[in-house]
């Protein structure tokens, strides 16, 4: 029972992470855009969508990176623990 509960969590974890970060970055694609086609101030406000957008992105690659040392550490963990 407990060997299906670690994997589990792990999976959920990891899923939970990556959509958080594409739901992020989706919202700041579609502000953007509605932004730019109301054509009412739509240059300053898209180029600050665009760095919200750029400063994300660039947030979601650090967040992959450790997304994949906490999985590694957790899983060398988990097989660790079961091996002895």
């Amino acid at each position: 029972q407990l060997v299906l509960i670690k994997p589990f969590s792990l999976t959920v974890r990891l899923f939970a992470n990556m959509i958080a970060g594409h739901i992020l970055i989706a919202l700041c694609v579609s502000f953007t855009n509605m932004l730019w086609t109301s054509m009412s101030l739509a240059t300053p406000f898209s180029l600050f969508g665009v760095a919200m957008i750029a400063g994300c992105m660039c947030f979601e690659v650090f967040v992959a990176v450790l997304q994949a040392f906490v999985f590694a550490m957790l899983s060398a963990s988990y097989i660790g623990s079961s091996v002895n």
